[in-house]
């Protein structure tokens, strides 16, 4: 039996919250654009489904929502997120 020699990308959600490893603050725009390359060719990858892992790892308490001066939303990691993050790549 052949093994395969890809190697299996992570799940979904933890890409989305490792994008914040790099940049503390980023818009839901700005990790789809920051993941487009890597996920380009996934049918399931789409702006509202970046948004609806955003809205899933704020709810779990990975992620935070906050306003800037000019009143745009970013998210950010929470310190346990981070943490959760770094363990899990």
């Amino acid at each position: 039996r052949k093994t395969s020699m890809l190697k299996a990308k992570p799940p979904f959600k933890l890409t989305v919250a490792a994008a914040f490893l790099e940049k503390s603050h980023l818009e839901a725009t700005e990790v789809y654009a920051e993941l487009l390359a890597e996920y380009r060719d996934a049918k399931y990858f789409s702006l509202a489904g970046v948004q609806g892992a955003l809205h899933s790892l704020k709810t779990v308490g990975i992620l935070n929502l906050v306003e800037d001066a000019g009143g745009k939303s970013l998210y950010c990691l929470t310190g346990s997120g981070k943490n959760k993050v770094l363990r899990s790549l």
